[in-house]
């Protein structure tokens, strides 16, 4: 009984501590690039959520997974900055939140997939986004620059590059708007970013994720092109006869693989068609064990192994052949005498007539 109140009460601090980095050192350093901290960095924990985010910020943060946040504020020459490190559950839930932060149009900024900091980044004219491992982190006040992203994204204490969620990949290149893709995998998020479909009908709770982004086409209207995976092509199937027998105000819906291919009501049959068209799924498996690769010997190689196997068995036979004369020596030495069997004196018929 102790210890089990003990753990409640190490899990109730744990979730009142104001602590967003794992080994408890600040996310936001004094200093970050041309900006100068003259405060110490305020602290939320999961159970501060609301104080720390908007309404619509908290509800969203709170279903992807919020792990804690730090705000500090930073100035530089006429510039005030504020800057927010969010800790989220996992890099799908910082990937959800960066989509959820960065607006359409801004500009993309990141650096090498093989660096050992590497991150992806979104400005615009007063703010600025970006994504590392399961960190995100929003400046307020100013348009920031490269070298500065670089220094905010060398301050998370995340170590080796972690993998992001692949659904977007599949979203055709040709027409789609800048920053305008947003991850989701719960309804609270969802419904704010396709307001034209019912969150409820997707499947999240079967494992649905979902990517939407928007596409201007020359000579044609705007449109929204929602993908949601499902983790078996079966689950998709199904869904997708729900959706078809609920008309949604015209949406269209075609199945790929385990994807939903979704455009919203508004779009001409042959525009979403041609749209829905250019998704492309392939099953792809990777076999990431060394295998050894088999080279036939050469003939010469043969004859040279042939010749060294015969070595060894005469070899063996000559050892084997030492060691049993040997024994018999040294059983007679020891025992005079001493008859092995087989030694009786042979009978022999002379039969020569």
């Amino acid at each position: 009984m102790l210890s089990l109140l003990g753990g409640l009460l190490f899990f109730q601090i744990a979730l009142i501590s104001p602590n967003a980095s794992p080994n408890g050192v600040d996310l936001l350093p004094a200093d970050i690039a041309a900006w100068h901290a003259a405060a110490a960095p305020e602290k939320f924990s999961v159970a501060q959520l609301n104080a720390f985010a908007t309404a619509d910020n908290a509800a969203v943060l709170d279903e992807l997974g919020f792990f804690g946040a730090q705000r500090r504020q930073y100035t530089g020459g006429k510039d005030i900055v504020t800057v927010e490190a969010i800790r989220m559950k996992d890099p799908s839930a910082a990937y959800g939140a960066f989509t959820w932060f960065r607006q359409t149009g801004w500009r993309e900024e990141t650096n090498s997939s093989h660096d050992p900091r590497a991150f992806q980044a979104a400005v615009g004219a007063t703010d600025a986004v970006l994504q590392r491992n399961s960190y995100v982190v929003h400046i307020s006040g100013v348009a920031a620059t490269h070298q500065q992203l670089e220094a905010a994204a060398a301050a998370l204490p995340s170590l080796e590059n972690e993998p992001l969620p692949a659904l977007a990949s599949h979203l055709p290149a040709s027409g789609l708007v800048g920053g305008s893709v947003k991850y989701a995998y719960g309804p609270q998020l969802f419904d704010r970013v396709v307001p034209g479909l019912p969150a409820m009908a997707m499947g999240f709770h079967l494992g649905a994720e979902v990517v939407a982004g928007e596409y201007r086409l020359p000579g044609k209207s705007p449109m929204t092109l929602v993908l949601v995976e499902y983790p078996t092509p079966q689950i998709a199937r199904s869904l997708e006869k729900n959706l078809t027998s609920q008309n949604l105000n015209g949406a269209h819906v075609k199945r790929v693989g385990p994807l939903l291919a979704i455009v919203p009501g508004g779009a001409s049959d042959a525009d979403a068609a041609r749209l829905i068209d250019q998704v492309h799924y392939e099953m792809a498996g990777m076999w990431d064990e060394k295998v050894s690769k088999i080279k036939e010997p050469s003939f010469a190689q043969m004859i040279i192994s042939i010749f060294e196997l015969c070595g060894i068995l005469l070899v063996f036979c000559v050892l084997s052949g030492a060691a049993y004369g040997g024994i018999r020596v040294l059983t007679r030495s020891k025992n005079p005498g001493y008859a092995f069997e087989g030694d009786a004196d042979f009978i022999s018929l002379k039969i020569n007539g």
